[in-house]
This record gives C-alpha cells, structure tokens and sequence, in this order.
C-alpha cells in the first residue's frame, strides 16, 4: 500500500503550478505544510495507510473520507 497520493505534473515550473494546489486545498479545508524546492511533484499523506496500525473503526471511516478529499484536491490540481 502507498503512503501518499501523488501527481507529477509535467512541463511545469514550480512557479506555473504554485497556485493551483494551494487553492485546490484549501478549497477543502486543507493547507500547506512544508515547500520543498528541486521540482513540482503533488504529494499527500494516505490517512488510511498512516492509520493502519490503530484499532479504531471510527477513526478509520474519517480516514477514509479524508482520504477521497485528498485524492480529489490531487487529481484537479
């Protein structure tokens, strides 16, 4: 299983796709935590992989929504 949602985006500066993940997440509530410079790649931590390990189907149910948010934000960026 991955741990995180992903999306390269080819032929794009870092300054052309700044923009677009940023609205896309906060659009759902989300933000942006850390940069990292060298590349323009869309990456998001899977709640459901990180939480494999908890006993708590509850928790597991909201990862999963969290989970399709994020695929989402990703995919329309």
């Amino acid at each position: 299983m991955a741990y995180t949602v992903n999306r390269l985006i080819e032929g794009a500066g870092i300054n052309d796709v700044d923009v677009r993940p940023r609205a896309a997440l906060a659009a759902s509530g989300f933000g942006v935590l850390t940069e990292i410079k060298g590349g323009v790649e869309i990456s998001a931590i899977d709640p459901v992989a990180s939480m494999q390990a908890i006993d708590n189907a509850a928790l597991h149910a909201v990862a999963g929504q969290v989970r399709d948010m994020l695929v989402e934000v990703v995919q329309n960026v």
